[in-house]
């Protein structure tokens, strides 16, 4: 950032000083750049935050409402039958 400066003929090289304060004078305006952005990103993870609440709150509610649709459902099914215990199957040996 040591630019030199041309006046009557004559090459002047900035001060110190001066390519400090150039130089703090760029990383201001980036700063200023990176502020702009992280506003920008921070306001849409505030919009994403807030749609995916809104989405999880609709899921609850439908998933609240298709229990109790099964609930119902199940109570309406007639009772399951008994299972019959299978009787032992013996084996009869064949005459030899």
């Amino acid at each position: 950032m040591s630019r030199t400066i041309k006046v009557l003929g004559v090459t002047l090289w900035p001060t110190l000083s001066q390519r400090l304060a150039q130089r703090l004078r760029a990383v201001e305006v980036d700063g200023e750049a990176l502020r702009s952005e992280l506003a920008a990103v921070k306001a849409h993870s505030e919009n994403v935050d807030s749609a995916a609440g809104s989405q999880i709150t609709s899921l609850n509610s439908q998933l609240a409402a298709v229990n109790g649709v099964l609930i119902e459902v199940q109570g309406r099914l007639p009772p399951l039958p008994k299972a019959k215990k299978a009787k032992a199957q013996v084996r009869r040996r064949s005459p030899r």
